[in-house]
């Protein structure tokens, strides 16, 4: 099917999308509550074993890359990603400092080693659920990758300057909180990945369903009005550049897109 959407022509692979792809995205709900009492969510015991058992796989050097519990035969890199850690890492002598908020158990690390490496030192700190955090503290800590289950227990220890959301606020219940939260830590850069957005003036609560090809799940998620979180973020933060993606969903037959964006503290 994914070689014949290749060659169909526009009309034909908006139909795929639409009738066939449209659970991707579902629904407009009132509430999280009632959202999440339809899902099957990413806490699952199933899920975290899957995870486990690809992230292993990576660090053993058995596979190359994972994302999400899927392996991947070769790095899918994230340019934008990258271009952001390295930035942050130029502005600080080749050092890197970092929380990866949601960060699973080190996808993001795993993926730019290769790049990392040539830095002169990092700090790799991953906020994260209690059973990733302990599983990632007994089978993956390292003097540059750790796990905390609090972002306050992370900075007992360090004082990173580069904030990294990949692909995590949009499924947080109370997102904007969270969020304000976070910035009360003062990081210098901030860096979303994958942030589900669109033009309308409300943010929206819908189900995200997962293909059942990489696991059985479905979760409440967050489809932000790109005003309402570029006005938030731009109250103490300066837009230093926004990503498209490429990568496009569909909600109610219309398609939206992921994008990324690289976020700066505002100097007086």
């Amino acid at each position: 099917m994914k070689k014949l959407i290749r060659f169909l022509p526009p009309i034909l692979t908006d139909l795929y999308f639409f009738y066939i792809k449209k659970n991707f995205f579902s629904g407009n709900y009132t509430s999280w509550q009632s959202a999440a009492e339809k899902c099957i969510g990413y806490d699952s015991e199933i899920i975290f074993k899957k995870v486990k058992q690809a992230t292993l796989l990576v660090k053993k050097g058995q596979a190359v890359y994972e994302r999400d519990s899927v392996i991947f035969d070769s790095i899918q890199y994230s340019l934008p990603l990258l271009s952001s850690l390295l930035l942050a890492a130029s502005k600080n002598n080749g050092h890197l400092s970092l929380v990866d908020f949601g960060g699973s158990l080190g996808s993001s690390y795993f993926q730019n080693k290769k790049f990392l490496n040539e830095l002169n030192s990092v700090k790799w700190n991953i906020i994260e659920q209690k059973h990733f955090v302990e599983f990632g503290q007994n089978e993956l800590q390292t003097n540059e990758l750790k796990f905390y289950k609090q972002i306050e227990d992370c900075f007992q220890y360090e004082k990173p300057d580069l904030l990294l959301l990949s692909n995590a606020l949009q499924y947080i219940e109370n997102s904007y909180e969270v969020l304000e939260k976070l910035l009360q830590y003062n990081f210098y850069y901030i860096f979303f990945d994958m942030l589900t957005l669109s033009d309308k003036s409300d943010d929206q609560i819908v189900i995200q369903n997962v293909s059942k090809k990489i696991y059985n799940a479905s979760y409440p998620c967050w489809i932000f009005s790109s005003n309402h979180f570029k006005q938030k973020m731009e109250q103490n933060y300066v837009l230093l550049e926004e990503y498209d993606t490429k990568i496009k969903v569909v909600l109610n037959r219309e398609y939206l897109q992921y994008r990324s964006f690289l976020f700066k503290k505002k100097t007086i």
